[in-house]
């Protein structure tokens, strides 16, 4: 029973061992079978053989077609990229060209706005001279005599600003200080470029009693011209106003003289302490109070200070 069941098992080890060494000689040389082997067998390994390497050829091909089309994928993906970066590059350019054009158009219309104000202001100043010569015309519409007055008058008038005109030039600019009425105008050759209320001397004396000296504080009358012109200046008290504060009056160097923010942002100066300045109470612009200077509301006087130069006549009547 032992020896059948020994001689059993050998036999099955036997073609296990064959077929171990078959399959060792089929993958040691290329999938080709070296030993005899029956033709049936050998006719199935050379199938199988065929089909291992069809299969692997396939694996290659789909291997190398892969490849293929990630390349290509690649490439598409950078040809769209540079395109995509050529169109924004554009478009950033645009931007900056549309830019370009956008601000040049914001000059114009601020220019052009600026010369819209600059009617409006003429217009207004016109409105106003025609107001005033209609309301002398109504008056006395019944007296034809009347009439022919305001017309010879608005003739003289009309031939004076012809004398004027080629007097000051047509492109000059001057100020004219009207006393009696605490106006400034701001004038280029007939145009009207400012109409401001402005404070002028009030008059009256103040005498020192320990010196006997006198001021007297009016603005003078004339032809002046603008000879400085200071930003933030400081104001050099004179004699005077320690006097009319009944103050002791201090060395011509004494730092109490010196007073900052009292004669506004800027100054221009007419010669002999006479100046055109700014003043802390802009409520009492258009009345006679100051000592003999022109004092402007600060808006007034920075327009006056940026649009005339030094030299520019002044005239004060």
């Amino acid at each position: 029973m032992k020896e059948r069941r020994e001689e059993g098992i050998l036999p099955r080890i036997g073609k296990a061992h064959a077929r171990d060494e078959r399959t060792a000689d089929h993958f040691s040389d290329g999938f080709r079978i070296t030993k005899n082997l029956p033709e049936d067998q050998n006719q199935s390994c050379d199938k199988r053989q065929h089909e291992i390497t069809y299969f692997i050829k396939f694996d290659i091909i789909n291997i190398l077609n892969t490849q293929k089309t990630y390349s290509f994928v690649l490439i598409l993906w950078l040809a769209g990229f540079l395109v995509l970066t050529l169109g924004l590059k554009r478009q950033i350019s645009e931007i900056f060209h549309n830019q370009d054009a956008i601000e040049s158009l914001q000059t114009s219309l601020d220019k052009g706005a600026e010369e819209s104000l600059r009617l409006s202001s003429e217009t207004r100043a016109k409105a106003r001279e025609l107001e005033t010569l209609l309301g002398l015309v109504n008056l006395l519409p019944q007296d034809k005599g009347f009439l022919r007055t305001q017309k010879v008058i608005s003739d003289e008038v009309s031939t004076l600003r012809r004398k004027m005109s080629r007097w000051v030039g047509k492109d000059k600019v001057y100020i004219l200080v009207d006393t009696k009425a605490n106006k400034l105008y701001l004038k280029q050759g007939l145009n009207l470029l400012l109409d401001a209320d402005c404070s002028v001397g009030r008059g009256g004396r103040l005498t020192d009693k320990v010196t006997g000296r006198t001021w007297e504080f009016v603005t003078p009358l004339g032809e002046f011209n603008v000879q400085r012109k200071i930003e933030n200046p400081v104001w050099t008290k004179p004699d005077w106003a320690f006097v009319e504060s009944k103050e002791p009056i201090p060395p011509p160097d004494d730092p109490s003289r010196k007073v900052e923010g009292e004669l506004g942002a800027f100054l221009l100066s007419l010669g002999d302490g006479y100046l055109i300045h700014g003043t802390k109470n802009e409520a009492a612009l258009g009345t006679a109070v100051s000592h003999g200077c022109v004092r402007l509301g600060a808006d007034n006087l920075k327009k006056v200070y940026e649009s005339v130069p030094v030299g520019t006549k002044v005239y004060i009547y």
